[in-house]
């Protein structure tokens, strides 16, 4: 899942995960494909891995989200506007929760 990811394979991401690949799946520096992906500035697979699930809040060993990572290195303003868009969607989504019942 990695290798794709980084490569940019949004075609064998969906693939792995159709065998049961993780799209979640970490390294030893707790890196997701999500995070490879956004580093390589490959906005197809960031869109694909998004929308098989991963998480937009994962943290590597540095401590950054894919966003943070994204800015951090530079990567293009289309991956980073994306991932913006997918977090913000995902914050308006947080935010509709229904209350908890009552005591």
């Amino acid at each position: 899942m990695h290798l794709a990811a980084s490569k940019g394979h949004s075609s064998a991401a969906c693939a792995l995960v159709d065998l049961g690949g993780d799209v979640n799946s970490v390294t030893a520096d707790l890196t997701t494909p999500l995070h490879l992906a956004v580093a390589g500035g490959h906005t197809d697979t960031v869109q694909v891995l998004v929308t098989l699930g991963a998480d937009l809040k994962a943290k590597n060993a540095n401590g950054e989200t894919p966003l943070k990572l994204g800015k951090n290195a530079g990567t293009n303003v289309e991956v980073l506007s994306l991932l913006k868009a997918f977090m913000d969607a995902l914050e308006s989504d947080e935010d509709e929760s229904p209350p908890e019942p009552s005591k």
